[in-house]
């Protein structure tokens, strides 16, 4: 039996309205505060308001504290690309160059510590690169005539660790940032829901007064926010949003996993170009063609990996 569907002056309006669209909402939760402040003569507007007002409040806060922990988390993603990248200009040539004073370049001992060369160190996801320091050091602690070498390596490690850790707890503070503002949203627009029937309940026979209430304007005009964040299952596609984009539009995609991104003409078309991957931990700007067809609206993101993924997607 096909599924029921709701009474449509039933349905929350403003909810369909604003969805995950923060910015919208916080347009729209303003106005509406503004209308009840303005109109709080009334006992039961007032009450209606000290209600709203400690909701809106909470909505203010919820972008302010997810802005603050993305900065945060940015910048421990920075810092740990950061000391990737010592690694490789800095770290990894002089480690190699005291070992090779005790184990000369081409001997079998000296390419045991390297049996890659430095591709473990340079390529791959982030936890990989860390545990080729970690096989390393653990090699050259098992070797007396290592000692020094060992230590430096094992020094950089926890640095590296401690940076790593940092990383993944503000990811995980702002993945539940995520639900908490989506969680004001929703407790906004129903707060603001009841009020319009409030509204239709003292002026049922004013039309204006009623709508006065409402930001019908901008609830109309559906403007896209500018960034787009969420999760993706481990090995899943979702719709990360659809937007209209021209030849010049970019995209800044930064994900906790390897993703996979691209724009299409409808999500459940089975032929999709092959996109743009975006590793973990490195925001990455992409744009077209590389995307695909520039007429095309529906942006899909793919997890690579296993893990659940978390993204943050800007539009410039």
């Amino acid at each position: 039996m096909a599924k029921k569907e709701l009474w449509i002056f039933s349905n929350n309006f403003i909810a369909n309205a604003v969805r995950d669209n923060y910015l919208l909402a916080l347009v729209i939760a303003k106005y509406h505060l503004d209308a009840l402040i303005a109109n709080m003569a009334d006992a039961d507007i007032l009450a209606r308001k000290v209600i709203f007002e400690v909701l809106y409040k909470t909505l203010v806060k919820a972008d302010v504290t997810k802005a603050q922990t993305k900065d945060t988390r940015i910048g421990l993603t920075a810092s740990l690309n950061d000391l990737f990248k010592q690694i490789i200009n800095l770290h990894l040539p002089l480690w190699q160059n005291k070992i090779a004073q005790v184990y000369p370049a081409k001997t079998s001992k000296y390419k045991s510590f390297f049996p890659n060369n430095n591709k473990p160190f340079e390529s791959g996801r982030i936890e990989s690169k860390i545990k080729a320091v970690e096989v390393l050091a653990a090699a050259t602690l098992a070797d007396p005539a290592l000692a020094a070498v060992s230590a430096l390596i094992s020094a950089f490690l926890v640095d590296l660790n401690a940076t790593r850790n940092d990383q993944l707890t503000a990811q995980s503070t702002f993945k539940g940032l995520i639900s908490t503002q989506q969680k004001a949203i929703d407790e906004m627009c129903d707060a603001h829901f009841i009020d319009h029937g409030l509204a239709i309940t003292k002026y049922s026979k004013n039309p204006k007064k009623i709508a006065s209430f409402t930001d019908v304007q901008n609830l109309q005009y559906h403007q896209h926010d500018t960034t787009y964040m969420g999760t993706v299952n481990g090995e899943k596609t979702k719709t990360a949003f659809v937007h209209k984009s021209t030849a010049a539009t970019t995209f800044s995609v930064s994900s906790n996993v390897d993703v996979q991104v691209w724009v299409i003409n409808k999500a459940d078309n089975v032929i999709k170009p092959t996109g743009v991957k975006v590793l973990a931990g490195v925001p990455t700007v992409v744009g077209f063609p590389a995307l695909g067809n520039v007429n095309n609206r529906v942006f899909q993101i793919k997890n690579l990996t296993t893990d659940k993924g978390i993204y943050s997607i800007t539009i410039s």
